[in-house]
């Protein structure tokens, strides 16, 4: 709990009061531009149910969300249940930064994003650590986790894997064994257009949810 106004207010409350209005303002932007325009820049297929009206299927990671246009409200398909809002302001936000770039078959560290020096140690800190954490040198226990998860292997590292967050961003873990000399390693990367798609503190958060996601599976 925080102190705030000179009242005690949770965290979530705060954060809200904060976000309510960003989002409003990006559901204004986003319910004037064409949907076709925005299912081409995002990659999220559009089914018009209407004049003016329809829904965006949008993949993130192994789960679909409906995305109604123009409320840009959101409900996971496979059971109808109700987006939490900090996960809806990520979509709002890809949706309002996505501009179409094709992927660049590049991956980039945490630090090569804008501003991404600053805070790469942090990031570090709740992803790839808590990876290394988890799965020490057990590298079958990691790849388990990681092909559960949804990963595609890469050659890159002792293991690495490649996902899908949003339909138009792909994450990378690379994981590498340690020994006598150095602890076990593990990186969270992503493709060098993801800037194009989400601020640096949505790929972050992107980031902690993939490995998240993994640890969940071991």
């Amino acid at each position: 709990m925080l102190s705030y106004n000179g009242r005690m207010v949770s965290t979530e409350k705060k954060w809200l009061d904060y976000s309510l209005p960003v989002m409003e303002k990006m559901r204004k932007e986003l319910a004037a531009t064409d949907a076709v325009v925005l299912a081409a820049r995002s990659g999220a297929p559009f089914q018009k149910s209407g004049e003016g009206q329809g829904e965006f299927s949008l993949d993130y990671f192994d789960e679909t969300y409906i995305v109604s246009y123009p409320q840009f409200q959101a409900r996971l398909a496979a059971t109808g249940k109700e987006c939490p809002p900090a996960l809806l302001f990520l979509f709002l936000h890809y949706f309002h930064t996505a501009d179409g770039t094709p992927a660049a078959d590049r991956w980039i560290g945490y630090r090569e994003l804008p501003d991404g020096m600053f805070y790469s140690q942090a990031f570090q800190g709740y992803s790839g650590a808590r990876l290394v954490n988890t799965f020490g040198n057990d590298l079958p226990r990691l790849k388990e986790a990681a092909s559960k998860a949804g990963g595609e292997e890469l050659s890159h590292g002792d293991a690495g894997f490649m996902f899908r967050g949003l339909p138009r961003v792909r994450l990378a873990i690379v994981y590498w064994l340690g020994d006598e000399e150095f602890a076990p390693n593990a990186n969270v990367l992503f493709d060098a257009s993801a800037g194009h798609y989400l601020s640096t503190d949505g790929l972050a958060v992107l980031g902690r949810e993939l490995c998240s996601k993994i640890i969940r599976q071991a």
